[in-house]
């Protein structure tokens, strides 16, 4: 029986050959000493290069980012309870099947497919870095001290992270603490909006049915048809 190497299995071999070949580099050339933490299938590096920047824009407009996240408190409880309501929704409507609303981890390579992975890094970027921006701007406004920022990854999920100051984390205020907390899901809400517009001024949507992907040997490639054709009409 021939061996058949599957696109599942060839970026799992480049995954593993990813993580091996970083952990030997990390080892060899000490990069603990910069920042960088190695360790089997994580990787975490941390600077203090971006405070100043975070500082810089705290200072900049205190009362702005403080009514921005007053607003992001109020968004913060909103999504608070539709989260509740998606979940006891779903759990009432466990027993019927085909209304339950579908929700899977995105996996590179499993439940997604490499074509879309330098879109979906794309959009880990545009997502994670405004989220851990306001952050930190907004410990800064309430004078909470932030020791560090960084990125990280654990095998194929990247993000990133702003360090506080635990302690006077502790210290602040109740309403300073929700104004931080909030602040990073309240951006990425924006973030969607006006990534929402700014798609919809420059890609009109197609008057049809829109083809993503299609199955090798299927009827639509027999048809002659390919990703990012457009159905307008069947039989006429």
């Amino acid at each position: 029986m021939a061996f058949t190497l599957t696109p599942e299995l060839t970026f799992l071999i480049g995954l593993i050959a990813f993580w091996a070949i970083l952990y030997v580099v990390a080892y060899v050339f000490h990069l603990d000493k910069h920042g960088l933490d190695v360790k089997p299938a994580f990787l975490m590096y941390k600077s203090k290069a971006l405070n100043t920047s975070i500082d810089k824009l705290a200072k900049k407009k205190p009362v702005l980012w403080t009514t921005l996240s007053n607003i992001g408190v109020a968004f913060s409880f909103g999504l608070m309870a539709f989260a509740v309501y998606f979940l006891v929704n779903n759990l009432l409507r466990f027993s019927q099947v085909g209304e339950i609303g579908y929700v899977a981890p995105v996996i590179p390579g499993l439940t997604l497919s490499m074509v879309w992975l330098p879109f979906f890094l794309i959009a880990i970027i545009v997502i994670v870095l405004p989220h851990e921006l306001a952050h930190g701007i907004m410990a800064r406004v309430e004078n909470i001290p932030v020791l560090s920022t960084g990125i990280l990854a654990v095998a194929v999920f990247f993000g990133a992270f702003v360090e506080p100051d635990e302690a006077e984390f502790e210290k602040a205020s109740l309403t300073a603490r929700l104004r931080m907390l909030s602040a990073g899901s309240a951006t990425n809400i924006v973030t969607a909006l006006l990534t929402l517009i700014l798609l919809s001024g420059l890609f009109a949507p197609p008057a049809g049915v829109l083809i993503q992907e299609i199955v090798s040997d299927g009827p639509l490639e027999d048809a002659g048809m390919g990703r990012w054709d457009v159905i307008q009409a069947i039989n006429e």
